[in-house]
């Protein structure tokens, strides 16, 4: 956090890490303060289907290529590209929706 407080030119202060641990799509709501360090690496566990990280790829790949991230060489499950766009469009958005609108 003080990297990123750094970076964006604010003053890093300890409160900032007093964080609830609320409002996840995928965990119950906590009463317990502060960062779950085990979920940073939670996306290397799983989750994206292929088509899914292939999206990611073509989106970021100018931000991966530059901080040094492998490339995976994969191809979308869905044949033609729309495809793919309508299945993160109207699958995964729409659960996200459902999931946060008690938020």
């Amino acid at each position: 956090m003080q990297t990123v407080c750094k970076h964006i030119g604010v003053e890093f202060d300890s409160n900032m890490l007093n964080i609830t641990q609320e409002s996840s799509s995928i965990e119950k709501d906590s009463q317990e303060i502060g960062f779950k360090k085990e979920r940073a690496s939670n996306w290397k566990k799983g989750g994206l289907n292929t088509t899914e990280k292939w999206i990611c790829q073509q989106m970021c790949n100018t931000n991966l290529v530059s901080n040094r991230y492998e490339i995976e060489s994969i191809r979308p499950e869905s044949v033609l590209p729309a495809g793919t766009i309508l299945y993160q469009f109207s699958v995964k958005i729409s659960l996200a929706l459902l999931m946060n609108l008690n938020a």
